[in-house]
């Protein structure tokens, strides 16, 4: 870029209002904004629901429903995987959503809109810079991105995170490229959203002090208090809260910065990701070709192009980006001629500060370092490192790479047309073609895992803990809800794993018929006799669950709601079996036995066994939001029978049966009795008044703890184990 375009677009700036709107009516008649808007809507709307919604998005959105549905205003998120609790601002952004709908329906859209937003955004950005044909390449590339795609849907704070992004490199370049003032406020106030929506945002310091050296002259200092005191006032509850804590997540983090330094290239073999025209399904985010049976990539005519996927995923797109960033580095290192023939009369020093002049007065060429810091030098960072990486780090990198890619491929083509010879028009020809097919083979990938994912033609359970979505939890409820409302049905049973148990009791809080959930890793709960009829829905996959639900009531399938990737649940009208009266010389509140010895379970391949006790509720709670009753057994001595477990419920109540799950190897002795203890309490959210506000946290509280005790005072009690 010219030094005289430079002033061209500097005197658009300051062009009367006629102007503008001349120039914006030129850009709306760009016809590839429409094909680009189009693209967008199709593949960051599309299937929306089917996107991830577990334990991470379930809490964020309902703590931010939780703000006008109870009262308690967040001063967190939920907590990092380095294990502080993050910043609020996430939970803010989700309210406006939440504020008019409780369904998560809503906060998926706000994030894809998020991201549709980041494809203009990065779109005007090169444009302004770089040029129209840049601009449709970036776009289009960004758009049919499947690493984007990936991480523009569920919600989760880095996936905001993309228009912040471009919005923070436009500031960079108004200071840098254009000269221009009043960046730096804008820079660091989106810097310090930036960070509070991921801690991997902090690296981009780096380009913003670069910025500011290359700027200095346009830096007004009072920006910088602004800044800070509108950062200060977004982070005040947050602080608020840090310090009635002692500063303990900053404690934490200090920690994790001290943890052992490795030095590996796990971050080079994750930027590759954003090269990838697959993943291998929704619920393994990695840059492998889908394997799954009936992926249509494997099932059909299609996997002939596995292997041209995968040779322009792992050779042509990260050789084009190395070949597009060594382009970008030569032109900010190689003076022009003019410039050289000058600097070779002068000696070394004289060479250096020639040079250093040069670059001073080129805007473009500065502006092509800060995209080289952001995509080469950020990224390498991380070759040392003390805390763990994983593949979402990588989003505030998008779409940096493209914008490069974009670059070389418009001034190859330009450079081309200056020699009008047949070689030439070949080159010229071949490199857009190999343009064009990179679009299709990323349009191929995307498509392949729309259609994966819509049919379930993937593995839900392919990695820990799985993968669960609206489109699948959403309608099982409601048909569960419509046939209680129906029939009468007084209450609903629901068993729950990690990988849907914060969804499905957010979602279970919607419906009209009161529902009871549990944890059915630790226990199973089914109803008591006096209960009458009840609807119960059920994991197939949990054995152990489906043969207490066969042995102890009189149950009737009567729906199997379908689930993307995985076996339908099993919905059932059941009502227990009539129990026997309580033991005697167990414990006398809360809970009593209804069986003096403790069960072996087997599945039915004799894999796994399990010991089992049978316990009947003798009080009854309400359901309450984010509110858990929790029984614990603890095991005296462990000796064989692993851990000690506890059964979480939302609500208890009286006459309601539990079954503990212990899991014992079937290599270990089988222990001859079981001696123990019990403990219940109640876990409530965090709370805390400030004046007419009720201030949450994502943490919960243990209440109402209590030892049960025998009617002869005892703290403990000894069962046999019955092996038949």
């Amino acid at each position: 870029m010219s030094l005289a375009s430079l002033k061209l677009q500097e005197s658009d700036e300051q062009a009367p209002p006629a102007k503008r709107a001349r120039s914006l009516l030129t850009w709306l008649k760009s016809w590839e904004l429409y094909v680009i808007l189009l693209l967008a809507i199709l593949f960051r709307f599309y299937l929306l629901n089917t996107t991830s919604f577990m334990d991470d998005e379930a809490i964020v959105f309902r703590m931010a429903h939780d703000a006008f549905a109870h009262g308690l205003f967040p001063v967190t998120s939920n907590r990092a995987s380095l294990g502080n609790l993050n910043f609020p601002l996430v939970e803010y952004i989700f309210m406006l959503p939440a504020a008019f709908s409780a369904d998560p329906l809503g906060g998926e859209m706000l994030v894809a809109l998020f991201n549709v937003v980041a494809i203009f955004l990065s779109y005007f950005f090169t444009r302004k810079y770089y040029g129209r044909l840049a601009a449709i390449l970036v776009a289009l590339l960004y758009v049919t991105s499947v690493m984007a795609r990936a991480y523009s849907q569920n919600i989760w704070q880095q996936n905001l995170m993309p228009p912040l992004i471009m919005l923070f490199f436009f500031c960079l370049f108004r200071g840098v490229v254009t000269r221009r003032g009043n960046w730096l406020f804008p820079a660091l106030v989106l810097l310090g959203l930036l960070y509070q929506l991921h801690g991997s945002s902090l690296l981009l310091v780096i380009p913003l002090l670069v910025a500011c050296v290359l700027a200095y002259k346009t830096i007004r200092w009072h920006e910088i208090v602004l800044a800070a005191l509108v950062i200060l006032l977004v982070i005040t509850p947050f602080i608020y809260w840090e310090f009635q804590n002692n500063f303990q997540d900053i404690q934490i983090l200090l920690n994790a910065s001290k943890r052992t330094i490795q030095f590996d290239t796990q971050t080079i073999d994750y930027y590759q990701y954003l090269f990838s025209a697959y993943f291998m399904s929704p619920a393994l985010r990695v840059n492998h070709l889908p394997n799954y049976p009936t992926s249509v990539l494997v099932s059909t005519p299609l996997h002939y192009l596995q292997r041209p996927l995968r040779f322009e995923s792992e050779q042509v797109m990260p050789l084009l980006f190395v070949v597009s960033a060594v382009s970008a580095l030569i032109t900010v290192i190689w003076s022009p001629r003019k410039e050289q023939a000058t600097q070779a009369s002068q000696g070394i020093k004289g060479q250096v500060w020639s040079w250093l002049k040069n670059f001073w007065a080129s805007p473009a060429r500065q502006g092509l370092l800060l995209l080289l810091i952001w995509q080469i030098i950020l990224p390498l960072t991380l070759l040392r490192r003390s805390i763990p990486l994983y593949p979402h780090y990588y989003i505030m990198y998008l779409p940096g790479q493209f914008i490069l890619i974009a670059i070389f491929v418009t001034r190859a083509v330009k450079f081309l047309q200056q020699y009008r010879s047949t070689y030439t028009a070949i080159a010229r020809f071949g490199l857009l073609t190999l343009v064009a097919l990179i679009l299709f083979a990323q349009t191929l990938g995307m498509s392949v895992m729309l259609i994966d994912t819509a049919q379930g033609r993937f593995d839900a359970h392919a990695a820990y803990p799985g993968y669960e979505n609206l489109s699948s939890m959403q309608p099982a409820l409601n048909e569960a809800d419509q046939f209680a409302q129906v029939h009468h049905i007084q209450r609903i049973y629901i068993s729950t794993t990690f990988a849907d148990g914060q969804s499905l009791r957010y979602l279970a809080e919607q419906l009209h018929t009161p529902a009871t959930l549990y944890d059915s890793t630790t226990c199973t709960v089914l109803p008591g006799s006096q209960a009458g009829s009840v609807l119960y829905i059920a994991d197939p996959r949990n054995a152990i669950q489906n043969q207490l639900i066969q042995q102890y009531t009189h149950a009737t399938l009567v729906a199997r709601p379908p689930r993307l990737g995985q076996q339908p649940y099993n919905m059932y009208l059941l009502t227990a079996q009539a129990e026997p009266a309580p033991v005697t010389g167990t414990f006398s509140s809360n809970l009593k036995a209804l069986s003096s010895s403790a069960q072996v379970l087997h599945t039915p391949d004799n894999q796994l066994q399990w010991l089992s006790t049978r316990w009947q509720v003798q009080q009854t709670r309400p359901a309450a939001a984010r509110t858990f009753y929790n029984t614990q057994f603890l095991f005296d001595p462990a000796g064989s029978a692993k851990d000690n477990p506890t059964c979480q419920l939302t609500a208890l109540n009286q006459g309601d049966q539990i079954f503990t799950q212990q899991a014992i190897s079937t290599t270990d002795p089988m222990p001859t009795a079981l001696t123990f203890q019990v403990q219940t309490n109640t876990s409530m959210p965090v709370t805390r008044p400030l004046g007419p506000l009720t201030l949450t946290t994502y943490d919960n509280v243990v209440q109402q703890t209590q030892t049960l005790q025998t009617a002869t005072g005892q703290q403990s009690v000894t069962m046999p184990v019955v092996t038949q």
